[in-house]
């Protein structure tokens, strides 16, 4: 999208757009509702500065002005732009410090909670623990008695193999 140039009325050279603001607070240099473009002439012996005055609409009123009243405005601008910056950061910290700090108050409750609740799981692993234990020693004692079982069993069969004859 192509972006207009504008040229300076003294020179002919191109202005420079050097900041825009909104609806400017202190009214005395702008009409109300208005958007105000400062502008400064790209040729370095000329010292032209300006500034339009855009409505709503678009259409835009130009105004030339000395260097000192164009500095003090173009101060005043910059300024008020770093307070509407700061303001935001202000407020945006204002925001996370209530956050952190209801984190803070919310956080040891939650902490204290799952806490318990990890008690209560390693009481419940304990327990387990000691079951799995408990049944791996009946299991081992059970093999054990199935094992000494079949060893009991194989010498009755060899022992009644060989009393086969008594009756």
């Amino acid at each position: 999208m192509p972006v207009a140039q504008y040229l300076c009325d003294s020179c002919g050279k191109v202005l420079e757009k050097m900041i825009s603001e909104k609806y400017p607070a202190n009214m005395t240099y702008a009409p109300p509702n208005t958007t105000s473009h400062f502008f400064q002439c790209t040729n370095t012996s000329c010292n032209a500065k300006f500034i339009a005055y855009e409505e709503g609409s678009g259409k835009q009123t130009w105004d030339i002005k000395d260097e000192e009243n164009f500095k003090s405005i173009f101060k005043s601008v910059n300024e008020r732009q770093e307070r509407t910056v700061l303001k935001e950061e202000k407020e945006k910290m204002a925001q996370e410090k209530t956050q952190i700090e209801r984190m803070l108050n919310e956080n040891p409750q939650k902490i204290s909670i799952i806490k318990k609740d990890m008690e209560k799981i390693k009481i419940q692993v304990n327990n387990l623990t000691d079951e799995y234990e408990e049944r791996s020693a009946q299991v081992t004692n059970l093999e054990e008695a199935l094992k000494k079982g079949r060893i009991r069993l194989e010498e009755i069969e060899k022992r009644l193999r060989e009393l086969i004859h008594i009756k």
